[in-house]
């Protein structure tokens, strides 16, 4: 969308936002949903068991953002929706990949590499916030 300076890409097995952040959802994308807090911004959802997003089991996410100074910032929020259902055992569990060296802290400090998430309503997962660049969701076995 080039009045809205914008890049999205929507694919059986991926998503991709690149652009300018404005007011509206971005055009096209079924499953990344984009909040607040970035003037420009960067996210990629990718299917790592080769499903298409909806029925994936394994989703990497990347994510960079900056503010209108050009600097560096956490944003923006990440929800994910209609991803397959987390049914029995199962959860949706998130683990923090990049920066690795905050991955390496969190393992060492709180003594667990994933941290379950839970869906609101319909069933949609809002990523936490913070200065991550890169995490992967699994659908799980409870802990």
């Amino acid at each position: 969308d080039t009045a809205r300076r914008q890049l999205t890409v929507a694919a059986a097995k991926a998503e991709a936002f690149s652009g300018f952040h404005d007011d509206k959802p971005p055009a096209g994308l079924r499953h990344l949903r984009l909040g607040g807090g970035a003037d420009f911004a960067t996210v990629i959802l990718v299917s790592l068991d080769g499903a298409d997003l909806g029925a994936s089991r394994r989703l990497l996410i990347s994510r960079t953002a900056l503010d209108a100074a050009k600097a560096e910032v956490s944003a923006p929020a990440v929800t994910l929706a209609g991803l397959a259902p987390a049914e029995g055992n199962l959860q949706w569990q998130i683990r923090l990949t990049r920066p690795r060296q905050a991955a390496a802290v969190l393992r060492e400090f709180a003594g667990m590499e994933f941290k379950t998430l839970q869906a609101d309503a319909n069933g949609q997962l809002t990523l936490p916030g913070g200065g991550w660049h890169e995490c992967e969701l699994q659908l799980r076995l409870a802990p």
